[in-house]
């Protein structure tokens, strides 16, 4: 039967016996003996409740030793139950109208060692630490360098409460002492040491500890508040508290000034301006799609400006933390860090890390200061007191704050290096920032790890996943998680030391004319299906018919057309050169394709301006297989998994850039007329079977009220001549229409064709509206609520 003592806690009593304490069974203290034992140590064990409010509309974030003390814990095979590490989500804590609770243990009459909250002085309304009936206000004293947990000072000596006293010479076998709250019941739970031995390859031998508990020898004398570390052999974690290499509070506070007066020259606000797009992606479902898979650069393509963080890693060169894709990277025009003083700094492109989410920019006259990078092991850093330098950039505002950090334990990670496992990897800052945009009101906090002596140990930054793997349904889930967000700046730093073998050389600024470029293989695919795949007898080749891709169309000179594609075939995957997984085919029907054709009669019900924001009927050419081939990059070698008559054939093929389509197509905007048009491309083309001899531009977009709207003309009409002069490009277009006058334009809609007359002024006289358009009044409004064509 359990035995109630104190408080109503709870006595479970075990002992394993440790390796290096090893003696006769009778040596092992009996139930009854470790019973009297829990009853004597009582009154040195006291409750501490922490009560956490908001601060400006924040929530706090996790704590930072709790996680380090349970999986510490995990990770010596006591079990998940055998610590009290307070599991309590802050947040959740405010909305019940409850503190957080947690087990300490008294060491004088006024000092308390229990867990660090990890919290924000800002999120902390007080703390309380209570013994029976008696309670008395407590504040943070002082932080062990190398052990975790933190020491309270209490206000007041509690009524009853008895110090703890150690004896470092005491042999083993030992007890653990570990209080706290569990099953809503505040309990003691005592066990033993764990056995065992832990020899590093680095030399160290080590026992696992027990997490934040109390040991004593097997008669109750206290030996040692282990803390979080791993336990030496020599014994050097015996002894007192008072013998620890401690921080006080305030030698904390200043530390934090000078590494925050540091931070704020180093972790900079940078700004990048952008181009507008030629093509907003109003006419791509890709887009959209794009954006409910989880997110692409394309989520926030329509951007001009972005604010974000930078990092000043020497006196030449900006790390900006931002994981664009080529797409919104081509359209970079400028680079601004702003340091604390307001002053601008210009920097300028020099490349985009391939392997993670960074932009490196060169300054153009040195910054001010430079963060001083720790070039130390990351593992020499384990269980060492750190400095978290938690940064935000929303808009114009640089807003910093700083708590404590350690380095609980590390894992093996991309390339085979060691990165750390910190509570910050998977706290506030690291699973809720945006990765594609610094400012707006969603913006949470980065975290960023100093030493005490103000020298920058780890970043976050997101690796940049190969495109191939970018497939995985969980790879941006993991992203959001924080996984591998830490990095150690020692491995930054060589990776930047790598120079230009470090970019990607597609992920650049291009002109404008270059801007939407896209790979594409030169053939039409049809989706595959269930019932599809096993019509054609290949349902373990696609994944039982969601993968795969069947070629209905080769269009003349293509990749697709010269690598040897037939009309077909079924186009399984790409094994692509320095991508770690093949790339599974899939077809994206985001168009309308053919349904588009026996709606054509009633577009005309649908007011101009909206038009251009329907799907084409000939479908998109930028889709998941031509996107993901532009990412990895034009020249870059594949071999495609092609079933042809029963049989999977290996083609060798090249990225190859595609040329231009309808959303990159030059255009050209007549104010005058209010019309826009573009030159015809080849699966416009293709859509409305033109032969190759077959001249004219499309009509992409009519502006409302204007004479071309007045004089019938639609978007998705081609005009093929003016005043029965051919026309084949928009340059033709717009030198036939410059010097004003009446034309006659020869309109073709599907099969359909008209001549239609406009009148309009002479080029640079500005918009002008018909007559008719003009006496309607409100159709002189809202001329162009559909944004740019």
């Amino acid at each position: 039967m359990l035995r109630r003592f104190l408080m109503g806690a709870t006595i479970v009593a075990a002992l394993v016996r440790p390796p290096m304490a090893l003696g006769a069974d009778d040596d092992k203290p009996k139930p009854e003996q470790i019973a009297a034992i829990a009853d004597r140590l009582a009154p040195s064990l006291v409750r501490v409740e922490i009560v956490a409010k908001y601060d400006k509309g924040e929530a706090p974030s996790a704590g930072s030793d709790r996680w380090g003390d349970y999986f510490r814990a995990v990770q010596a095979g006591a079990g998940e139950n055998s610590v009290f590490a307070p599991e309590d989500n802050w947040e959740q804590c405010i909305k019940e109208e409850r503190p957080s609770e947690r087990g300490g243990y008294l060491v004088s009459p006024t000092r308390v060692y229990t867990f660090d909250p990890g919290l924000h002085p800002r999120f902390i309304k007080s703390i309380t630490v209570r013994f029976g009936n008696e309670s008395v206000s407590a504040k943070p004293a002082a932080y062990s360098k190398d052990r975790g947990g933190c020491f309270l000072e209490l206000e007041h000596p509690l009524a009853g409460a008895t110090p703890l006293t150690f004896d470092a010479t005491k042999e083993g076998p030992y007890l653990t002492f570990s209080y706290g709250k569990n099953n809503a019941m505040w309990m003691t739970r005592i066990g033993g040491m764990r056995g065992g031995l832990i020899v590093g390859s680095d030399g160290r031998k080590i026992a696992a500890s027990p997490g934040l508990a109390l040991v004593t020898d097997k008669l109750g004398t206290p030996v040692g508040l282990p803390g979080a570390t791993d336990l030496p052999i020599n014994g050097d974690w015996k002894g007192s508290p008072d013998k620890w290499p401690l921080v006080s509070a305030d030698d904390l506070d200043r530390i934090d000034g000078r590494v925050e007066s540091e931070s704020a020259r180093q972790i900079v606000r940078v700004r990048m301006n952008f181009r507008s797009p030629r093509n907003e992606g109003q006419n791509n479902p890709y887009d959209y799609m794009s954006r409910m898979r989880g997110g692409t650069e394309d989520a926030e393509i329509t951007n001009t400006e972005w604010n974000g963080i930078g990092v000043v890693m020497d006196n030449k060169t900006l790390l900006v933390l931002a994981n664009f894709k080529a797409k919104t990277t081509a359209r970079l025009e400028r680079i601004r860090a702003y340091m604390p003083d307001g002053k601008e700094v210009a920097a300028k492109f020099d490349g985009t890390l391939k392997d993670w989410g960074g932009i490196v920019a060169r300054f153009e006259q040195p910054p001010p200061q430079a963060a001083r990078l720790s070039g130390a092991p990351i593992t020499s850093h384990e269980d060492k007191l750190l400095v978290c330098a938690q940064v935000a950039v929303r808009g114009e505002t640089r807003t910093a704050y700083f708590v404590r950090e350690h380095i609980n334990a590390f894992y093996t990670g991309f390339q085979g290096k060691t990165y750390p496992r910190v509570a910050a990897q998977s706290g506030e800052g690291a699973m809720r920032f945006n990765p594609y945009g610094g400012g707006g009101e969603g913006s949470s906090y980065r975290h960023f790890l100093y030493t005490l002596d103000g020298e920058l140990v780890c970043l976050p930054i997101d690796r940049r996943e190969k495109v191939t793997v970018q497939q995985d349904q969980y790879s941006y889930y993991n992203a959001m998680m924080g996984q591998g967000s830490m990095v150690p700046v020692a491995l930054l730093a060589e990776t930047l030391s790598q120079g230009q073998s470090a970019y990607d050389v597609d992920n650049c600024p291009v002109s404008e004319s270059e801007e939407n470029r896209i790979a594409w293989i030169g053939a039409e695919l049809q989706g595959m299906t269930p019932d599809l795949a096993r019509a054609n007898n290949c349902i373990e080749q696609t994944n039982n018919g969601t993968s795969g891709g069947i070629v209905t169309y080769l269009y003349e000179d293509s990749p697709a057309t010269k690598a040897g594609l037939k009309i077909g075939d079924i186009l399984l995957r790409l094994h692509i050169e320095g991508q770690p997984k093949p790339l599974e085919v899939s077809v994206d029907d985001h168009g309308m394709g053919g349904m588009m054709d026996q709606f054509w009669q009633y577009l005309d019900r649908m007011p101009d301006e909206y038009m251009d924001r329907m799907p084409k009927p000939w479908g998109s050419v930028e889709n998941s297989l031509t996107r993901a081939l532009t990412e990895i990059g034009f020249g870059t070698n594949f071999t495609a998994d092609v079933l042809r008559d029963g049989k999977v054939e290996n083609v060798a093929m090249k990225v190859t850039q595609g040329p231009a389509y309808y959303d990159s197509a030059a255009r050209f905007k007549s104010e005058e007329m209010g019309v826009t048009v573009r030159d015809i491309t080849y699966e416009v083309r293709r859509y409305f079977q033109m032969k190759p001899d077959e001249s004219g531009v499309i009509i992409s977009k009519i502006e409302r009220g204007s004479r071309a709207s007045v004089a019938g003309l639609k978007p998705m009409e081609t005009i093929r001549s003016v005043n029965d002069k051919p026309i084949t490009s928009v340059k033709e277009f717009e030198n036939a229409i410059k010097a004003g006058g009446e034309f006659k334009l020869a309109i073709k809609r599907m099969t359909q064709g008209r001549t239609v007359k406009v009148k309009c002024e002479p080029a640079g006289t500005g918009p002008s509206k018909s007559e008719g358009a003009k006496k309607g009044g409100d159709m002189d409004q809202n001329d162009d609520p559909g944004g740019n064509p």
